[in-house]
């Protein structure tokens, strides 16, 4: 295995970028062979809003592919960075933001975005996962 990002990483769609107007489960994500996953959130273009209409992402996380087990990743120790709560008012348009996550017991993860209030926003997450098991350096 090189050294360098590109062999040591994988690139995966959590949330489709898109004009998203109710909450949005993300694709399930199979994480194998890596020790922690960066999500990247991206945010387009706002609509006009307040503080009282927004998206929550939140992580979830299983060990079945078909997502029927998942639940939210609430061990604050396991997230790295700060989630950011999409909205007009706190994040900015056309940004990225980005948040980790550590190894844990599940295979799988997910993000969840949920809506709050009247808003539509656009803006999708990407996955990064890193440190492979059994390779790289």
């Amino acid at each position: 295995m090189f050294h360098d990002l590109d062999n040591n990483i994988a690139v995966l769609n959590a949330i489709n970028p898109a004009s998203i107007s109710s909450t949005a489960t993300g694709a399930t994500l199979d994480t194998l062979g890596y020790e922690g996953v960066e999500f990247v959130v991206n945010i387009g273009a706002q609509a006009s809003g307040d503080a009282n209409n927004y998206y929550t992402l939140t992580v979830q996380e299983g060990n079945a592919s078909d997502a029927s087990d998942m639940a939210t990743i609430t061990d604050a120790n396991r997230i790295v960075g700060n989630i950011p709560l999409l909205d007009a008012v706190n994040s900015v348009a056309n940004t990225a933001y980005k948040f980790g996550v550590t190894y844990g017991t599940k295979r799988y993860m997910r993000v969840i975005a949920t809506k709050t209030g009247t808003t539509t926003q656009i803006f999708g997450v990407t996955a990064v996962l890193h440190h492979p098991l059994h390779g790289g350096y």
